[in-house]
């Protein structure tokens, strides 16, 4: 009882000190089976992501794993282990068969602020853009090629050398979240706050992709007066409108084409000297917009297609040629139209 007694001071000491040198946030602390990972969590820029680790952290929030109290992290294995670049945890199931552990997803948190530029960051895996779930990683060094895909939530600020020492198959032992200042211990994580935030969030991505789109249109309206509208934001201005057939689908045509990203660089062009793609509309290899905009002209005729990034190549962009959320602009010139004989 006595040793039970004498743990339970040291604990509250150590707390109170960690809270003395610490200033006004809030702070993980990561014990593992190799020793302590200390860290602050980024709860004023990423209020829904740190809500999620928090609440499962505390057992506070609720998953389909684990009940109401239960933390959620505890003795989880650190199950993917890679030398040089990072850990990952936080899924129960250990990646063995795709779930997510805690049974929901929240939206991204992303901006160009907050990088992957040093060791000891702490994001959320995903599937795809807002695919965030229970599952983390911590980085071993500065990782851009996770910029702008990943949300990070946190900051490791010591326990590095534990970091570097982790192997397949360690564990967390226990996580403890530590509330500093009036503001941090104001913010609790529960089902209600989860789903403030995620609304909030949801709602912040909707006046972004609304300004995204309504820069293209203010631009088309600006340079290039007299474009045609399409219901799905596409827009076609004919420098000159062919006289020839139109373009159904499931059709053969020829195109030549220089096409550019928002910024007006040259991301792709047809073969430069002058011979014209040949390819087919309807069978999904151009993107949505591109293929609306082809079937506004006629062959022989050339046009600028203004394409909104959401009939593109969407939130996800394409590899490294085009980034998330890109508007797209071609100089498109139908040279001929074949029709699929029957």
């Amino acid at each position: 009882m006595k040793k039970s007694i004498y743990l339970l001071i040291c604990i509250l000491l150590t707390s109170n000190l960690f809270a003395k040198q610490k200033s006004d946030g809030i702070y993980f602390k990561i014990f593992t089976n190799k020793g302590l990972l200390e860290g602050e969590l980024f709860y004023k820029t990423r209020p829904l992501a740190v809500c999620s680790f928090v609440g499962l952290a505390e057992g506070t929030l609720e998953n389909k794993t684990f009940p109401l109290g239960k933390h959620f992290y505890d003795n989880l294995l650190i199950y993917r282990v890679n030398k040089d670049k990072f850990i990952q945890t936080g899924n129960p199931y250990n990646l063995t068969n795709g779930n997510n552990g805690s049974g929901y997803y929240f939206h991204d948190e992303i901006d160009s602020i907050i990088l992957h530029d040093r060791a000891g960051m702490l994001g959320f895996s995903n599937q795809g853009p807002n695919t965030n779930s229970s599952e983390f990683y911590i980085t071993k060094k500065p990782m851009q090629v996770l910029d702008y895909r990943y949300t990070i939530f946190g900051m490791m600020t010591s326990g590095f050398d534990v970091l570097y020492n982790f192997a397949q198959d360690d564990t967390i032992k226990k996580v403890e979240i530590i509330r500093i200042g009036k503001e941090a211990n104001a913010f609790i994580a529960t089902k209600e706050t989860f789903q403030q935030y995620q609304y909030a969030e949801f709602e912040k991505g909707e006046q972004i992709k609304r300004n995204i789109v309504a820069k293209m249109q203010a631009y088309v309206n600006q340079y290039y007066k007299g474009a045609d509208s399409l219901s799905t934001g596409v827009r076609v201005y004919h420098e000159y409108r062919g006289t020839g057939k139109m373009t159904p689908n499931n059709c053969q045509v020829q195109v030549r084409y220089f096409a550019f990203l928002q910024d007006s660089s040259i991301f792709d062009q047809t073969d430069t000297t002058g011979i014209p793609l040949t390819t087919t509309i309807g069978n999904g290899k151009l993107t949505r917009g591109l293929e609306q905009g082809i079937k506004e002209m006629r062959e022989g005729g050339v046009a600028y297609i203004f394409i909104p990034y959401h009939m593109a190549y969407g939130e996800t962009g394409y590899k490294d040629k085009i980034p998330p959320r890109t508007n797209l602009m071609y100089r498109l010139e139908l040279v001929s139209v074949k029709e699929e004989e029957n």
